[in-house]
């Protein structure tokens, strides 16, 4: 059986240390990257299925943004929620990522109270899914800092 020694990280280089170190850097980076394309393909399948699903009019009753500190930079998080019809009222949530604060509000400010498509599932109307043909046109305003994050 393989032991090691407790006094292992002392008795080592410092190529040796710093090799280890690395390595371990390495190992984060690409569970984040590995993490992220995860995350990635997981929403494309979701909007890729709520292409499927019937759609009815419903309309943005709340909207907000929230400051997520990041190591990066931080991330004000644009949240919509919006209701919709399906034999009794039911509500559902839209978030997009954006690098500033400004860009955040403005488009949260033209979304407040409008009336949008919303896609649901058939077989259980509670799951549903914002338009994208919802959004503002004209996205040249947001285009640098817009992330879309589907619920």
């Amino acid at each position: 059986m393989l032991t090691i020694d407790a006094n292992w990280w002392r008795e080592m280089s410092r190529t040796g240390r710093l090799c280890v170190m690395a390595l371990w850097i390495l190992s984060i980076y690409v569970l984040a990257l590995v993490i992220n394309t995860i995350q990635s393909r997981w929403k494309q399948s979701k909007k890729e299925t709520a292409a499927d699903w019937p759609s009815v009019d419903g309309r943005i009753q709340f909207v907000s943004v929230s400051l997520e500190p990041r190591r990066g930079g931080d991330i004000y998080t644009a949240t919509l929620e919006y209701s919709y019809f399906i034999g009794e009222y039911r509500s559902g949530k839209y978030t997009e990522d954006f690098e500033n604060e400004t860009d955040a509000n403005t488009f949260i400010e033209s979304m407040k109270d409008k009336k949008v498509q919303i896609s649901y599932n058939a077989s259980n109307p509670d799951k549903s899914m914002l338009n994208e043909s919802s959004l503002p046109q004209d996205n040249s305003r947001f285009a640098s800092s817009r992330q879309v994050t589907p619920l």
